[in-house]
């Protein structure tokens, strides 16, 4: 994003009702209306604002727990406006979260809707997402919710 378009932001974001926190070039942080929610990052780029939350971060070889939390992730993203789920290798681990993206000159309104957003999303997921980085119950979810997995193929061949 260009110079003009960084002033553009912070205006944006002084208008808001967030308290917002310059980070770094065209990147900034909101604290959530979430208990031990992390700060949401946001950040401009070629597309417009970006807004995320990390919820956790899974070991790269919790493939069940992988899959457990993007079928959850996918089906939250259904549920609350404006929020997508996310996620992103970081430091060689799975990072699953929440994101909001927006134009690149939303109104003040749009911001303050998209880090509710966020807020909501976050307390509605983030005990669940962190329970189903235990692999046991990552299975169970998606038994329950008829996903098929390796292991559970692996399982039905040893009984």
């Amino acid at each position: 994003a260009s110079c003009s378009a960084r002033v553009d932001l912070v205006g944006l974001l002084r208008e808001t009702s967030w308290q917002c926190t310059e980070r770094g070039p065209d990147e900034f942080s909101a604290n959530l209306d979430a208990d031990s929610a992390p700060p949401a990052r946001i950040r401009a780029n070629e597309h417009g604002l970006l807004f995320s939350v990390e919820l956790v971060r899974a070991n790269a070889a919790a493939e069940v727990s992988h899959q457990a939390l993007a079928e959850f992730l996918l089906s939250a993203s259904s549920i609350v406006r404006l929020v997508r789920a996310h996620t992103a290798d970081v430091d060689g681990q799975r990072s699953f979260g929440l994101q909001v993206c927006l134009p690149s000159t939303p109104a003040a309104q749009e911001i303050d809707h998209a880090l509710a957003a966020l807020s909501i999303a976050y307390r509605t997921c983030a005990r669940e997402a962190n329970v189903l980085l235990d692999e046991t119950v990552a299975r169970c979810y998606l038994a329950a919710h008829d996903v098929p997995t390796t292991h559970n193929h692996e399982q039905l061949k040893e009984n």
